[in-house]
């Protein structure tokens, strides 16, 4: 009864604090900027704690990673990322290994199941694999709270899987998304036609394939 109620208690928390800060309406990177100067001397500290809340599946951890780039010079941002990304980890590996763990049994998609087997024998690697696809994808930090992994291994797996998202993140995306903004429409247009013709001749791939073998 008492881990229902804290069960209870940890989602209402971090409901309250995305609607009091106007993540659920209003994300973006410019309001997680004005949220986080807007605090001031407690800008850092509330920016990785904004992080708790997305590791329980109310708000994406994107926006967050990119608003970095725009609040804080690099290193800093890159610390402050690194750190919110593992306490995005960790609360969601504690909820799946404690008070959510039936909850969580319940619903994890059979895809990641896989890594919950595998990690018995390969551990860091395992979850390095697990970070560097999914990241900060809720059901991944489930599906290791569900396994037998060591807190240490997932600690150390998780910083080393999260690197490279990290460092794209903070040193490129800021580049990346002015560089988008500056773009015209025709450039859209013309990369959206490519990714059609693409998608067309897999599809017709698959479909011929799929012909030929049944033939056979």
């Amino acid at each position: 009864m008492l881990k229902r109620w804290l069960l209870v208690l940890l989602f209402v928390a971090a409901a309250v604090v995305a609607w009091a800060t106007g993540l659920y309406e209003h994300l973006s990177i410019e309001s997680i900027r004005s949220l986080v100067l807007a605090a001031g001397w407690l800008g850092p500290p509330l920016f990785v704690a904004l992080f708790l809340v997305q590791g329980m599946a109310l708000v994406p951890g994107f926006p967050f990673l990119l608003a970095a780039g725009f609040i804080w010079p690099p290193w800093q941002a890159f610390a402050l990322n690194m750190a919110g990304s593992l306490a995005s980890c960790l609360i969601g590996f504690f909820y799946a290994r404690t008070l959510g763990r039936e909850l969580v049994a319940a619903r994890l998609p059979a895809r990641m199941r896989r890594f919950e087997a595998a990690v018995v024998e390969r551990a860091v690697p395992t979850v390095i694999a697990m970070r560097m696809t999914f990241y900060l994808a809720p059901y991944a930090h489930w599906a290791m709270g569900l396994s037998p992994v060591s807190l240490r291994a997932y600690v150390l797996g998780s910083f080393i899987g999260c690197l490279p998202w990290v460092i794209g993140f903070t040193f490129f995306g800021r580049g990346v998304l002015e560089w988008l903004g500056e773009q015209s429409p025709h450039l859209w247009f013309a990369l959206g036609g490519i990714a059609l013709l693409v998608l067309m001749a897999l599809v017709w791939r698959r479909v011929t394939s799929g012909r030929q073998t049944s033939g056979a």
